[in-house]
């Protein structure tokens, strides 16, 4: 958990994100919270990497089980943030509505 600990910067003025746990009622505000958090320190969360990186450190439970096969299989969605929380979405139901 030290990455973690190193991510919670001093003087990012949002919030730090709570752990998810794959409820889908709360899957929005994961993601809300988890990308304010890196917008504002973007030259830090400066490559897709590190932004999967830092979601997967806020999993937790179910959540958490579901990202170790891809951790496992070295997926190419570990080097992919959009795809990677299009996969969320569609692993934790939640339907854009647009």
């Amino acid at each position: 958990m030290k990455m973690t600990k190193a991510l919670m910067l001093e003087d990012n003025p949002i919030p730090f994100p709570e752990m998810f746990d794959g409820d889908t009622d709360r899957l929005p505000e994961f993601i809300v919270q988890t990308a304010s958090y890196m917008f504002v320190d973007d030259k830090i969360f400066d490559t897709d990497e590190i932004k999967v990186m830092f979601l997967m450190t806020r999993l937790k439970g179910p959540a958490l089980q579901w990202v170790i096969p891809y951790i496992e299989k070295d997926s190419p969605l570990l080097s992919d943030y959009r795809g990677f929380v299009a996969e969320m979405k569609r692993v934790f139901g939640w339907v854009d509505d647009f």
